[in-house]
């Protein structure tokens, strides 16, 4: 629990405007303790300035008038990744519960300053691209299986989830992904100049390119590096239509919610980019990633970085869980052990 003194601000649902407008910007200086925001802005992250407040404001004032949790939406725990080199294997692992644990701490820390308190929606973006980026619709329904598990299993009670076959009420994958499109999504053409024109749409797909491409050699080792990247930028164009059609459904759907963002953002994005857990860069995810226990703090890295190190594999339940650093200095092969 955090010990700032926001924590001992009066119940906001009885008090006038002035107030609430108080406890609203404590309730943003906690979500800002972590936030992620692209790498040019340190400025703001340390010191929130005041439109990095005011852009919110409105959102959780008006959940506060009316005595209303302030509810969040975050597109994101889509499945994991199908690169090796990345990640453990497909189903969740301790980064997907590290995250899970601290989105709800987040809620929690919300609480204190305002006890109706908060939730935060993940709207899984899985369905949306799954097919972009080598991963089935079986293995995304069992990822999303396995979150809610996790959820259930540690009462992280502050989560909900939210997919794409919920919005449609069908199980015809292919079909609700072309509805999606036909509805929400931006087209090929008008997505291509906003990455020549806007830096924030650029920096974006270059993130997103680079995944893909990282990807994509793992899946097709004997392709050319020319035609790797052809193809995986054509796929990071697919997946930013799918991903920001799937973000302005659920922005409809949850018209009062405050959109957060597992991507940095800038300081003054109508999205708060938000960090899950310690990461090796910024744009590292638990669905992108392995952990790492150094002895000091958990850390999220691609699984080849991790086994350049002499570690431990752990294994929970019979599957690799994480990683743990040796004490000592002589690399031997990888031990398994039982958490």
């Amino acid at each position: 629990m955090d010990s700032n003194t926001d924590h001992h601000l009066p119940v906001a649902s009885s008090l006038p405007l002035p107030e609430h407008e108080q406890i609203a910007r404590s309730i943003l200086r906690i979500i800002y303790r972590q936030r992620r925001l692209t790498e040019e802005h340190d400025r703001c992250l340390m010191f929130p300035c005041k439109v990095c407040l005011q852009l919110h404001i409105h959102k959780i004032v008006t959940s506060m008038e009316q005595g209303a949790p302030i509810r969040f939406i975050l597109p994101a725990f889509p499945a994991k990744s199908p690169n090796l080199s990345k990640v453990l294997g497909s189903a969740p692992d301790l980064g997907e519960h590290l995250s899970l644990q601290q989105l709800n701490e987040l809620c929690l820390k919300i609480t204190a300053v305002y006890p109706p308190g908060a939730n935060i929606i993940i709207c899984s973006d899985g369905r949306a691209f799954s097919d972009c980026v080598g991963v089935s619709d079986e293995e995304v329904t069992h990822y999303g299986q396995a979150i809610r598990h996790i959820l259930d299993e540690h009462r992280l009670d502050n989560i909900q989830l939210f997919n794409l076959e919920d919005y449609f009420n069908s199980y015809n994958f292919e079909r609700i992904r072309q509805q999606l499109v036909e509805r929400y999504g931006r087209p090929l053409e008008a997505l291509k100049a906003a990455v020549k024109t806007d830096p924030e749409t650029a920096n974006l797909f270059n993130g997103i390119h680079r995944f893909m491409f990282t990807d994509l050699k793992f899946r097709k080792p004997d392709c050319s590096k020319n035609k790797l990247k052809e193809e995986s930028k054509a796929l990071a164009y697919q997946v930013i239509i799918r991903s920001n059609a799937w973000s302005a459904l659920v922005e409809e759907v949850f018209t009062e919610a405050i959109r957060l963002s597992i991507h940095p953002q800038p300081p003054h994005s109508k999205k708060i980019g938000i960090k899950l857990m310690e990461c090796d860069n910024i744009w590292r995810t638990p669905w992108h990633g392995a952990v790492l226990d150094d002895g000091q703090k958990y850390r999220l890295m691609s699984r080849a970085d991790i086994e350049k190190l002499p570690v431990n594999l752990v294994y929970q339940n019979g599957r690799p869980f994480y990683y743990v650093l040796r004490r000592y200095a002589n690399a031997q092969p990888a031990q398994a052990t039982e958490d």
